[in-house]
């Protein structure tokens, strides 16, 4: 038996929040029709059919880590950040024996060799220095040219490289790959002005890259005893590997919370998530009544990435009827409070939305007070 820790690092191929013109609740592959069709779980379907195993997965979105990537960034502006901090604890506690790295190039905002080289020798540096010695590390990127840079790097650690450049070799809705033939309605908000995230694997794309893992991985793993993957070690933090579609937090009574965006983790007492661009961010709760002696609802949020012109918009809804707040964005931590409206009978759903298409926010606490 097989005893598989799956860490798979990487960015909307891997895991992406509702998206208008995709879906509307969940976390999975982007424009993958459903979880079980991303390239994240065909692999391991693929692995299990393969192998008499246990795969205990992880997946995590580091687009955010992917922006980290500018013409001037340098080492120490990797590794000082949270993204980078997060890596190495999961690799450190939950220790993965088989690793996928496919990101880089796509959410970069530097496109060169010299910047995207140093973001790789970074990267597969950290995953190098803190994975368990039996773990087995596959890593691939969408662009041919970036997958020709990140080859020798990948090599020197002794990591697997996998070609998927495939899926990208045509460009535009010729592409069997692409999402274009599965959402042809949504041509009428690109030309409104909506993102266009049809470039992304449709579900035959998506097994495309779980079969060039797979093939990768059963060349790797039948030359290795099983006995070096017999080993049980479960990371008691991670033991749901999906995004929380609850938390609890600091209410009276308690609320229902969900997350919408991407990238959500829990990092000590905050909670951050992310947005894609042109996506939005947002949080919504819903099934909860607020007390009557409750007249304030309070939230204490950072928001990065919103400009003096954006907003937070607070969207309240009661028994008797909905009301809805824009609140100067602080730039620093802050604790935003509105007092709740009377006549709208009792608080049972909201939902926050800033309005910068792209950012960061973290979360303290979030409730209502007398």
């Amino acid at each position: 038996m097989y005893n598989f820790r799956y860490y798979a690092v990487g960015h909307s191929y891997l895991k992406h929040g509702p998206f208008d013109g995709w879906q509307t609740n969940g976390f999975w592959g982007m424009a993958a029709s459903a979880p079980e069709y991303d390239y994240f779980h065909k692999f391991q379907e693929g692995l299990k059919n393969a192998f008499d195993c246990r795969i205990e997965a992880i997946a995590e979105n580091h687009a955010a880590y992917e922006r980290l990537c500018t013409e001037d960034a340098t080492e120490e502006k990797y590794t000082s950040s949270e993204g980078y901090a997060h890596m190495r604890e999961v690799l450190e506690e939950f220790k993965p024996n088989i690793i996928t790295l496919f990101i880089g190039g796509g959410n970069t905002p530097a496109k060169d060799d010299v910047s995207l080289t140093r973001f790789y020798e970074v990267l597969y540096k950290l995953v190098a220095y803190c994975k368990c010695p039996e773990a087995v590390v596959f890593c691939t990127a969408s662009s041919a040219n970036v997958y020709r840079l990140l080859k020798p790097i990948a090599e020197k650690y002794g990591f697997i490289c996998v070609d998927t450049s495939f899926i990208h070799q045509i460009k535009g809705r010729e592409n069997i790959y692409y999402a274009f033939r599965e959402y042809p309605e949504y041509d009428e908000r690109v030309a409104m002005g909506a993102v266009e995230f049809r470039t992304h694997p449709n579900d035959r794309g998506h097994a495309a890259i779980a079969e060039a893992f797979l093939c990768a991985a059963q060349n790797a793993l039948e030359k290795i005893p099983e006995d070096i993957f017999a080993k049980e070690c479960s990371y008691k933090k991670y033991d749901d590997a999906h995004i929380p579609a609850k938390l609890q937090i600091k209410t009276v009574p308690q609320m229902n919370v969900s997350y919408f965006g991407f990238n959500t983790r829990q990092m000590g007492e905050l909670v951050v998530f992310g947005s894609a661009p042109g996506t939005g961010a947002s949080l919504a709760a819903d099934n909860f009544r607020v007390s009557k002696a409750c007249k304030k609802f309070y939230t204490e949020m950072l928001i990065d990435g919103a400009s003096e012109s954006d907003v937070l918009r607070v969207s309240l809804v009661g028994t008797l009827g909905e009301a809805e707040f824009d609140l100067p964005i602080v730039s620093d931590m802050h604790t935003y409070e509105i007092d709740v409206p009377s006549g709208y009978g009792e608080i049972q759903a909201l939902r926050l939305v800033p309005s910068a298409k792209e950012c960061v926010v973290s979360i303290r606490q979030i409730g209502f007070k007398e």
